[in-house]
Order: structure tokens, then sequence, then C-alpha cells
């Protein structure tokens, strides 16, 4: 056991390098007194008392996004009767229309795709006819969560999955028979998104952002869906 005393940030970025550490780390999922949210306050102060681990993520402010290199418009209905509120998005892209529509309760309760964008081959090849995004985001917010952060948590950068990001578009039932029956068009699909991706994260190493990478999604690929 090592004698030296070390921050929470040092401690989580030596776990990762299979180093060894003073003490066990102890990190509660996505808890962050940073970041909270009124019904977790036990937890935040069990982080705090005891000086948890904390991994804080950092994504771009909405402010910092470049914009489209599409026209996409966002749609709200809200109905009293139903409880619902109908959020239609739709996309326009060079071969034609893409639309997706999705209903959030209104008492704030998860809510669920009730048309997805991609629904045939046909929609695909819409979707790969979307110019690329050539711009990239702005990073300030970075620094100035790593201000506010110092030592106190590891920071990781956010970024996206490629098949989980083609995913999003179809949902998982059509996304299983396309694994079968347009395997091919999938990987094209997901060619077209891991470069978006790659872009993205060598713009964030440019500036030597974070002490890690994080995403989620590839277990996408493994039974039962795959």
């Amino acid at each position: 056991i090592l004698e030296m005393s070390m921050t929470p940030r040092q401690r989580v970025i030596r776990v990762f390098k299979r180093k060894e550490v003073d003490r066990l780390p102890i990190r509660i999922w996505g808890v962050d007194p940073l970041f909270p949210r009124k019904d977790w306050q036990i937890l935040y102060d069990l982080v705090e008392k005891y000086e948890l681990e904390i991994i804080r993520n950092w994504f771009p402010a909405k402010e910092e996004l470049p914009p489209l290199p599409y026209e996409k418009e966002v749609s709200e209905v809200i109905s009293e009767k139903s409880g619902l509120k109908e959020i239609k998005t739709v996309i326009k892209t060079p071969k034609g229309n893409l639309t997706q529509i999705y209903y959030q309760p209104i008492d704030g309760s998860p809510g669920y795709v009730k048309k997805y964008l991609i629904e045939n081959r046909s929609d695909a090849e819409r979707w790969l006819s979307l110019p690329e995004q050539k711009l990239l985001p702005k990073i300030d917010s970075y620094w100035e969560l790593e201000r506010k952060t110092g030592n106190r948590a590891m920071l990781m950068v956010g970024i996206d999955e490629a098949m989980y990001s083609v995913h999003r578009l179809m949902g998982s039932e059509l996304f299983g028979y396309w694994l079968y029956d347009e395997r091919e068009l999938l990987h094209t699909m997901i060619e077209k998104s891991y470069q978006e991706i790659e872009k993205l994260v060598k713009h964030y190493l440019s500036f030597n952002l974070a002490d890690a990478y994080g995403w989620v999604g590839p277990e996408l690929c493994i039974p039962p869906l795959a």
C-alpha cells in the first residue's frame, strides 16, 4: 500500500492505468454534486462527506455547437386529454425528408418513439445523403469546468458511439433485422457515423482535453439483440 495521499482525480486515473493507489476508489454512478438533482441529495451528501471519487463528464454547451449542415425542424403539440406531448422532428435531406415522432408524457415520465427517422432502405439512403459536418464545436466550457474541478474529479469527454448513433435512428427491432437483411447498408451507415466521431475526437485531442474519453452503446452488438 502506498503511504502517499492522493487526490480523488489522481486515484481514479491511476486505477485506469492499473497502478497502485493509496486506497480503493469508490464512485457512485452518475452522482456529481456539481450537477445536482433534488431527489438525490442524500447521495450528494455522502459523496462530499466521505470524499468519494467522481468521474465528471464534459460535453460542449449548446451554444458551442456549430449549426447543422442541413435543415431540421422541431415542433411540439401538447394533448391534455392523453397527457402526452408529441414532438415531431423533420430533417430535410437532398433525397427527401425524414420524420421522427416522439411521445413525451407531460408529467415527466419516460417517453417513447412512435415513429423512427429510418423505417426502410429508402430512409437510410436519405440519411446517407446528408452533407458532412465540417464545422467543429467550441471548447471554452471545458476549461471552465477544469478550473472548477481541480483535483476533485477525473474529467471525461463524452463522445457518441457509431453503432449506437445509427441504432437510435431506427430502434432495436429494425436494427436487429438489418444485421442479417441489410448488413452491408448498416456497415455503410456506421462508417459514416464513425468518421464524424473520429474527426470530433481528433479535434478534442488537438487541445489535449480531459483525462479520459467515454461512451456507451457497444453492448448493442452482443446477445440477445445480435
